[in-house]
């Protein structure tokens, strides 16, 4: 293999952080981070001139490396594989980035290199021209939606236009949305209104849905599913209740003669025991 990781230790967590952190450091002012795959993709391109180079530990990107990487730049440039699993990678990527309130930018890769193929290949401008020509999140994402549906079959075009507004209801800004919208409308000949209609509901859809979560959290929590504290919990809610109503009685006596309730405080005895 290439590289060969090893397991999370109390010295690194690769969810927590990215290859090459300690060389963004040292770049002031950074306009951009260039956020790709692999070790060798940073070291090929480092080599050729190109700054601002990252790369995640060997795993798919998570939020805590997406809220490091916040810290060194105001936009992201995926710079991920040009094959199948480097390009939903990307859109994995973008969701997050999203959720972090993060402008993105994607570079493709013709022919399915990756960032050191490419530019040991065709060295460091071509790779520049890239960078010139990279794409907004929002503009890979229509192109990843339309290159799955043939657009002459009505049917096709009708799952790719509730595609599209599902992924624009999720955009908070109205308007990026009306802008979004207004390049679907002229990509699928479909006016804007019905489009915008169509945004509108699944806005209310995921706004129950996420009400409905919220809800079910809440139940878990209660039923103590989940509970890391008490993970047994679970398997037996009633007698979890009952053991929890007891613990908290412990704490406490009745004075039948005052009515008060009065806090029991440990003690200990001569021998020191409690």
């Amino acid at each position: 293999p290439k590289y060969v990781n090893t397991g999370d230790t109390p010295v690194c967590n690769k969810r927590l952080g990215v290859f090459a952190a300690n060389l963004l450091k040292k770049q002031r002012n950074l306009k951009r981070v260039i956020l790709v795959e692999g070790y060798m993709d940073v070291v090929s391109l480092v080599q050729a001139g190109v700054g601002g180079v990252c790369a995640t530990l060997g795993t798919a990107l998570t939020v805590e490396q997406a809220r490091l990487l916040k810290r060194y730049a105001p936009e992201i440039w995926v710079s991920y594989d040009g094959d199948k699993a480097g390009q939903n990678a990307i859109l994995r990527a973008l969701e997050i980035f999203e959720q972090e309130d993060m402008p993105c930018r994607v570079l493709d890769f013709p022919g399915g290199k990756d960032p050191d193929e490419y530019i040991k290949k065709f060295g460091a401008e071509k790779f520049r021209q890239l960078i010139k020509n990279s794409r907004t999140g929002f503009e890979f994402k229509l192109q990843s939606v339309l290159a799955k549906h043939d657009l002459a079959i009505p049917d096709e075009k009708i799952k790719a236009a509730a595609e599209l507004c599902s992924i624009i209801s999720r955009v908070y800004s109205s308007a990026e949305r009306e802008v979004y919208i207004h390049a679907v409308a002229d990509r699928l000949s479909l006016s804007e209104d019905s489009l915008r209609k169509d945004v509108d509901s699944a806005i209310r859809r995921n706004m129950k849905e996420g009400k409905q979560q919220e809800s079910q959290q809440a139940r878990l929590s209660a039923m103590g599913i989940r509970d890391k504290v008490n993970p047994e919990a679970a398997g037996n809610i009633r007698a979890a209740a009952a053991e929890e109503a007891i613990l908290g009685l412990l704490h406490f006596s009745f004075d039948g003669k005052s009515g008060e309730i009065r806090h029991l405080a440990l003690r200990e005895d001569k021998r020191g025991q409690g």
